[in-house]
């Protein structure tokens, strides 16, 4: 007896195409594509949490420091120009870090556990204090050290450079420390969070352009917060391909 398929018609015995399985060709994901350069503390945010997670993605580079995010070719893909941009499948997003954090880690079941809904207002609390306070500071001391050498801009004073300096590590990264009082990490007490790795990729930059020396006494906190991260092998490759550009292009 021929089988029944489709709108019930009867297959024709004698066409062995009939009622025969019809092999359909299956599309493969696409690989997810990140544009982005590793002096981008937001591309090792973003880089450092797919690695965590265990995402295959595609890193191609955008070499900031020499302004190929504004040339016509990187134009032509993110006419915004900015750095990093997610291309996920047929999905294009750029903007501020709390953006591609949360677009990972809300559509990727494998980088949920990193936004903890558990801890939601803690994390927005953080994310907030984040974008308006310390990365603005550390912005500014990139700007003020490098930006004459690797930006062509006017060069600054050096009353303009130890007020950025003091700004970050006097107040802000004091106050870093104190939120790591009596604990592992920032949100949670057993497990980082794409807080932590929000943190850490900026306040990273700031420590490998200053080699500031005592901040194991000045910051206990921080320096074991830090300590903990670099047992995750993700949060020191990163480290070492920010030193490689640094030392490249002969930032300090």
């Amino acid at each position: 007896m021929g089988a029944v398929c489709g709108g019930g018609d009867k297959a024709d015995d004698t066409n062995p195409s009939q009622g025969a399985p019809v092999a359909q060709k299956v599309t493969k994901p696409k690989k997810m594509v990140v544009y982005g350069d590793y002096f981008n503390s937001d591309t090792r945010t973003v880089v450092t949490l797919l690695s965590l997670g265990d995402i295959s993605y595609e890193l191609k580079t955008v070499d900031m420091l020499q302004g190929k995010h504004k040339e016509l070719e990187y134009l032509n893909v993110n006419p915004v120009g900015s750095v990093p941009l997610i291309v996920d499948q047929d999905a294009k997003v750029l903007g501020n870090t709390p953006v591609l954090v949360n677009y990972l880690c809300n559509t990727k079941s494998k980088l949920r556990q990193f936004l903890p809904k558990e801890h939601g207002e803690k994390t927005h609390q953080y994310m907030t204090w984040f974008s308006v306070v310390l990365k603005p500071a550390v912005a500014r001391l990139v700007k003020v050290m490098i930006g004459p050498k690797a930006f062509g801009l006017t060069p600054f004073s050096g009353e303009e450079i130890e007020e950025a300096k003091t700004a970050l590590f006097q107040d802000i990264l004091a106050r870093v420390d104190a939120m790591l009082d009596k604990k592992a990490y920032l949100c949670t007490m057993n497990e980082p969070t794409a807080v932590d790795v929000m943190f850490y990729s900026e306040i990273s930059t700031a420590i490998m352009l200053t080699n500031i020396k005592a901040m194991k006494k000045q910051f206990p906190n921080l320096i074991r917060w830090i300590t903990n991260l670099n047992d995750f092998d993700q949060f020191s490759e990163m480290d070492e391909k920010l030193v490689k550009i640094i030392e490249e292009h002969e930032l300090i």
